[in-house]
């Protein structure tokens, strides 16, 4: 967001503004379907400011990525980052700190409802000008620490799922997360139904945290 008496043209500004509306054409068109005059168009610039600030298309939308990256990895490094030994050990604990990493990526889905579009489309494409180490370089920091918490709590006796793989695990919670809010919950008396309505969200909550305590062999009691 733009700093309260900074001029609208100022260069962090328009850096700012470029980021923003390359997200929101990339989360609604992908890559391909984007264009750098799309984005130049709906930041209000001239295709010559935004290469100066952007560098190409393909430049553009890695930030777009790294900078959705930076958000999810400074939300999960808050809550998992400095976990004692005593929550490792005890499944209620350890159960109450999944429950709040939960609550709080569902509260950055809710906010920022293009995370799911971005990755959905980047996984439909796979873009030959970004290349394949996107993943390696904006998801994995996001994961290892999730991962390295799961493998903590085993090794303390909390997780009692055998054969248990963190990695598959981890991947199948985010296709929950972005297809519950992609594709909308099933009203069953009529079709898709609205996944931010304050119920079934609830709902979903619910749900998720059941999977993933049934899933490590948490204790699954009270919500």
């Amino acid at each position: 967001m733009r700093a309260p008496g900074r001029p609208r043209d100022g260069a962090d500004d328009s850096a700012e503004r470029i980021l923003r509306e390359a997200t929101t054409l990339f989360a609604e068109h992908g890559f391909y379907g984007t264009s750098t005059r799309a984005i130049a168009a709906a930041a209000g610039l001239n295709i010559a400011t935004v290469a100066y600030h952007a560098g190409t298309k393909a430049d553009l939308y890695r930030a777009v990525f790294r900078r959705l990256a930076a958000q999810e990895r400074a939300l999960v490094d808050g809550i998992v980052g400095a976990v004692d030994a005593d929550t490792l050990a005890s499944p209620v604990a350890l159960r109450a700190l999944l429950a709040q990493l939960i609550d709080a990526l569902l509260a950055m889905t809710v906010e920022h409802p293009e995370t799911p579009r971005l990755w959905v489309r980047r996984w439909l494409e796979r873009p030959v000008e970004v290349g394949d180490s996107l993943e390696a370089e904006v998801a994995l920091p996001v994961f290892l620490p999730v991962r390295e918490l799961l493998e903590r709590a085993r090794a303390a006796g909390s997780l009692r799922a055998d054969g248990l793989d963190p990695g598959l695990f981890l991947q199948s919670f985010s296709w929950m997360l972005y297809g519950y809010f992609l594709g909308g919950p099933l009203d069953w008396a009529a079709s898709r139904a609205d996944p931010l309505e304050p119920a079934r969200l609830r709902a979903f909550r619910d749900h998720l945290l059941a999977y993933t305590c049934r899933m490590l062999g948490l204790e699954d009691s009270g919500r």
